[in-house]
């Protein structure tokens, strides 16, 4: 499948030629985070007792630098260095490109590289000032092409709603379906 940005992208499993598309991933930056850790079949990152689990810092959905785990797999970067399996993978880990919006009551995690606290987990500190101040007079910037909702502490039973409301001022070049 082709989306709107014009990357390839679907699920990749173990078995498949390299570079071939990941069905039901919808991003090219999700398909990279899925080859780094989130294939249990042989991820890029592996330890051999953590198989397909993000190591510490990796693995947030919405990785960015205002993000208590702010890193990304970049598998291009990976891809383009040379040296050993672990060199590539450290040219690779960089902040995660997601932009943080504000909201009332909202936390980031307390974690911090290498720490060995007890106290992370659900420790939190108020990042309800902390991002981009969307407001009527502030909208989103002209050049954002996506929007991703990240609701922490899911649980069974409990309806979370986010919503967003989108004003397309001008219509795409061309479409994919």
């Amino acid at each position: 499948m082709v989306n709107n940005s014009g990357d390839t992208v679907g699920e990749w499993y173990a078995g498949n030629v390299e570079g071939s598309p990941m069905l039901g991933v919808m991003t090219l930056w999700d398909s990279y985070q899925l080859r780094a850790y989130g294939n249990k079949a042989g991820p890029i990152i592996d330890y051999p007792d953590q198989r397909g689990n993000a190591p510490w810092g990796l693995g947030n959905a919405v990785a960015g630098p205002q993000s208590g785990y702010a890193w990304e797999f970049d598998y291009d970067a990976y891809t383009n260095t040379t040296g050993t399996a672990a060199q590539k993978i450290q040219a690779a880990i960089k902040i995660g490109p997601w932009k943080r919006i504000q909201y009332p009551g909202g936390q980031i995690s307390l974690d911090e590289p290498g720490s060995k606290s007890k106290l992370i987990g659900y420790t939190a500190i108020d990042a309800s000032t902390v991002g981009y101040d969307l407001n009527p007079d502030n909208p989103l910037p002209p050049e954002t092409t996506a929007i991703r909702f990240a609701i922490g502490q899911l649980e069974l039973g409990r309806p979370e709603f986010s919503a967003v409301k989108i004003r397309v001022t001008q219509l795409p070049k061309e479409t994919h379906c």
